[in-house]
């Protein structure tokens, strides 16, 4: 399932500056394996690292930037980006809805442990 501006839009309540995304295939946090229309999500600092750091990295690889005020770098004026009030809100906003907008059934999983090594 990919995404688009009008997505974004709808999801934030129009509270994004979106430029030159034309799609987004996914949304990420960590630039390993990020691919060309993907959307790097910066993270605010924990406890001592930015995610914004990686925000170069990301350039590199073609992908789209989601950053918010906090950022101590910022993206170049030629990147596709998405710029948002509070990054934390914009992926309660961006999951939100898309769980309003699926229509299969959904399994959720929540708490602090075992779900990353468990698959």
């Amino acid at each position: 399932m990919t995404w688009d501006d009008k997505d974004i839009l709808a999801a934030t309540g129009g509270c994004a500056t979106i430029k030159n995304v034309q799609h987004i295939n996914k949304f990420c946090i960590h630039t390993n394996d990020l691919q060309r229309h993907d959307a790097f999500v910066e993270l605010p600092p924990w406890p001592n690292n930015h995610g914004g750091a990686y925000i170069p990295v990301a350039e590199k690889k073609g992908a789209i930037v989601v950053y918010d005020h906090t950022t101590p770098v910022k993206p170049s004026s030629r990147t596709p980006s998405i710029q948002v009030p509070c990054i934390k809100a914009f992926l309660r906003q961006l999951s939100h809805y898309r769980a309003q907008n699926f229509t299969q059934k959904k399994i959720i999983l929540s708490g602090s442990h075992g779900k990353t090594t468990t698959k």
